[in-house]
């Protein structure tokens, strides 16, 4: 199985921050809840976790560089 049918079995999404806000313009994370879009804290080191189908973007960085480390948690 490649990796695209991988991606059926992700339960659990996390990112951690590693750049500093102040680092970088734009590269929000946004996750929908329902009708509202909530915006996470992009302070570094901060940790998100939501569940995988939740329908989620991340803005386009306009300056600077945004590092972030994302995980994955999948049934077997």
């Amino acid at each position: 199985m490649g990796y695209r049918g991988s991606t059926a079995k992700r339960r659990l999404s996390a990112t951690v921050q590693l750049s500093a806000p102040e680092d970088y313009d734009g590269g929000s994370l946004e996750l929908r809840d329902g009708a509202a879009v909530r915006t996470a804290t992009r302070e570094a080191g901060s940790l998100v976790a939501f569940p995988s189908t939740t329908l989620h973007r991340v803005t386009p960085v306009t300056r600077g560089v945004r590092y972030a480390l994302v995980a994955w948690y999948q049934e077997p």
